[in-house]
């Protein structure tokens, strides 16, 4: 597996927790659509989609030299409307994002779950 597929799986799980987390303040399963998407020059996404509210979790992310990322989350309505961006941004190798992305698990919560109107 490459770098940037380790950086992308790290990116959608943490997602996926967000994603936990929200359906358990809720008290109940949202419904969801993922995924991520490659672009050339090393960029790519990783989002979330919930439904019925339609808000989107976007990582935005691009590969700067051999092993480090850049990232960055947005969070947006399916029309690419920005309702709160950088949320929280990290660099470097995919342990670096790791750690941020565990620091920053109840800020995100916390900015997601004002847009679902909970």
């Amino acid at each position: 597996m490459t770098e940037k597929l380790k950086c992308v799986d790290l990116l959608q799980g943490f997602l996926d927790r967000v994603y936990g987390l929200a359906s358990r303040e809720q008290d109940s399963v949202l419904s969801r659509n993922c995924g991520h998407y490659d672009y050339a020059g090393g960029k790519f996404f990783v989002y979330i989609t919930v439904f019925p509210e339609e808000v989107e979790l976007v990582f935005e992310g691009e590969q700067v030299e051999g092993g480090s990322f850049v990232v960055s989350l947005d969070i947006c309505t399916p029309e690419g409307k920005i309702l709160k961006g950088k949320v929280m941004s990290a660099k470097g190798g995919c342990d670096e994002i790791r750690k941020a992305l565990e620091r920053s698990d109840a800020s995100v919560l916390a900015e997601f779950l004002r847009f679902l109107n909970v």
